[in-house]
């Protein structure tokens, strides 16, 4: 099932807004008027129908033409006396704070999120709003009211992707309590912009599932590879969330039809020569061909936190992707090293517990999101050196082909569905040659961080 048709009551609990958890406005009057259900926020509100839902879309216009008048409650205090709290496990906006140093932050109120266009009272708190977010840097927002967190003036809705998950959160509150604020959609917005901004810090160029397939298939029609000559094989980690309804191995297995599974934990070819070899000699008579994906993934919770993953039916994330996660600790801990002749049982593990313990310099990081993100470049290496040992083009004719495509799957906090960091996409063919089809499918490679 896909993590957007899900249910809300799986995730709309531990996905709510910030604004739902502050202390109601005032229900009429008060300095800068009160605040204004979403389906009375302009005349595309309907008077029927589901709970009169407006579009997105529709509102948001609504919020720019109309006389809503917005409240600004300082209700986190206005002196800047609050004691700072740091998060446990740091972003790499807490670090960019922390090296400004020499001024006190600046702190907002967590009404103070604003789409830039929206319409205002301009009480004395909005200008002092305005004026933060005109200054150049950073402006330090308590988002919960308990951990203060970076962010920049608010940022343009330039993904399709945002505004699906915003619209999906949306429609789920506006379903539980009857209506939503103008103040509480645009803050949502703008917090899967955030994520969005979070995940292509470290992972430059992802895309979305629907992406991926998109450039595989503009690369393989044009070469006439089909899903009647082309055997699909993935190198996946069996964990359960890469293989949800709408993740790049759902779509890509759906498009080819049939898919042989070489990926053991970590999603690294655990199946070796032997795997690939029955694979290979599976691909259509004649002109036959192969196409693999190999992938590590890497987990993204709802706060921000690489490495870590919220699943279905529990309250807090743990360790996404497991294995990679567990590996780095056993390393980092000192522990000794497993020998790989020895407890068959627990070879896979052990095999990258050996290959982290070896290169332990080559996962590198000023912030715990930043390691776990190398963590996860350093997997897919682990991967395709593996892969190459394995692979080749004894199959088919002189005119089958291997094509292979590799990267990180990120499984990304719900409502959101899996993005992609491609890597690597290429076309083997049997003289030795290598096509690389990467830009055709991808656009132009994104400068690493």
């Amino acid at each position: 099932m896909s993590k957007r048709t899900q249910s809300s009551k799986a995730k709309g609990e531990r996905s709510r807004s910030p604004s739902e958890q502050m202390e109601p406005a005032s229900a009429a009057g008060g300095e800068g008027g009160s605040l204004v259900p979403l389906n009375d926020a302009g005349a595309g509100a309907g008077s029927g129908g589901e709970e009169s839902l407006v579009p997105l879309n529709d509102a948001m216009d609504a919020m720019k033409v109309s006389e809503v008048p917005v409240r600004f409650d300082d209700d986190d205090g206005g002196d800047g006396g609050k004691e700072e709290k740091k998060e446990e496990y740091a972003d790499d906006a807490d670090d960019d704070a922390a090296a400004e140093g020499g001024t006190m932050p600046r702190v907002l109120s967590r009404n103070s999120l604003l789409i830039g266009t929206m319409p205002r009272v301009r009480s004395e708190n909005t200008l002092l709003i305005e004026q933060a977010f005109n200054e150049e840097g950073p402006v330090n927002l308590l988002l919960h009211g308990e951990t203060e967190m970076d962010i920049e003036p608010p940022l343009d809705i330039t993904d399709v992707e945002a505004m699906e998950a915003a619209s999906i959160e949306i429609k789920a509150i506006i379903r539980e309590r009857g209506s939503i604020t103008a103040l509480e959609t645009a803050e949502i917005v703008q917090s899967k912009m955030k994520m969005l901004k979070l995940l292509w810090t470290h992972f430059p160029g992802a895309v979305s599932s629907a992406d991926v397939l998109e450039g595989y298939k503009r690369v393989a029609e044009k070469r006439g590879y089909t899903p009647e000559n082309t055997l699909f094989a993935q190198s996946i980690c069996p964990d359960e969330v890469n293989h949800e309804e709408g993740d790049v191995t759902d779509l890509l297995a759906s498009y080819c039809g049939e898919v042989f599974h070489m990926g053991g934990l970590a999603g690294i070819p655990f199946t070796g020569k032997v795997g690939f070899g029955a694979f290979s000699h599976h691909v259509p008579e004649g002109d036959g061909h192969c196409a693999i994906l190999m992938a590590p993934h890497i987990g993204i919770d709802e706060d921000g936190r690489f490495g870590a993953y919220t699943r279905d039916g529990q309250t807090h994330s743990g360790s996404c992707c497991g294995a990679a996660v567990g590996a780095y600790v056993h390393c980092r801990s000192g522990k000794p090293i497993p020998d790989l002749s020895v407890d068959p049982e627990f070879y896979q593990f052990n095999y990258i517990i050996n290959q982290v313990h070896r290169r332990m310099d080559e996962i590198v990081g000023e912030t715990e999101c930043a390691k776990q993100a190398s963590l996860a470049r350093f997997m897919h290496r682990i991967g395709e050196e593996l892969l190459d040992k394995c692979v080749g083009t004894n199959f088919g004719s002189e005119e089958s082909t291997l094509i292979v495509m590799t990267g990180i799957q990120i499984n990304m906090p719900r409502p959101f569905d899996d993005y992609f960091f491609p890597i690597d996409f290429y076309i083997q063919r049997k003289d030795g040659s290598r096509e690389d089809v990467f830009e055709e499918a991808f656009g132009p490679r994104r400068a690493e961080r």
